[in-house]
């Protein structure tokens, strides 16, 4: 028994001092292996950029952001670019649609009054339009630094 106690302890000596060597060299400043590496190119949209790139763009001075109501006549211009911010009755009875434009009341009226004027609406009175048969009611207000423009088909014309 007392050779097999000695074996053991041999053996775990001569195991602890390999390990402390191999620990001490470590230590000395020697650098374990390198590991194998490859090269490999950038990927191909590490350098992409939307400046060169095909954007869909629109162009936003001939734009209404919104859908219209059904119905609504396609043949009365609209202040462009605007936003649909309402629709349903007017104050006359007629359909009508309220849009949002980034101007003052008063650029916003002037513009869109150079508008109707260009599709052929003559003005019948203020706020009052027509061309042919069609006629509608036009109103203005400022609202938090921008306009909205009321436009409404007036009864019996849409």
């Amino acid at each position: 028994m007392r050779l097999v106690s000695a074996v053991v302890i041999a053996l775990a000596a001569a195991l602890l001092a390999g390990g402390c060597r191999r620990a001490s060299e470590t230590e000395a400043g020697r650098e374990p292996a390198p590991l194998p590496t490859v090269d490999v190119s950038e990927p191909p949209d590490a350098r992409a950029s939307l400046e060169h790139e095909q954007v869909e763009q629109r162009r936003t001075e001939s734009a209404v952001a919104g859908v219209l109501p059904s119905g609504f006549p396609d043949d009365v211009p609209l202040p462009q670019p605007s936003s649909l911010v309402d629709f349903g009755r007017g104050p006359l009875g007629g359909p009508s649609v309220t849009l949002e434009v980034q101007v003052s009341a008063a650029a916003a009226q002037r513009a869109y009054e150079a508008r109707l004027a260009g599709a052929g609406f003559e003005r019948q009175a203020p706020g009052l339009w027509r061309r042919g048969r069609r006629r509608i009611g036009v109103g203005v207000e400022p609202y938090e630094g921008a306009a909205r423009v009321e436009v409404e088909i007036l009864a019996g014309d849409g």
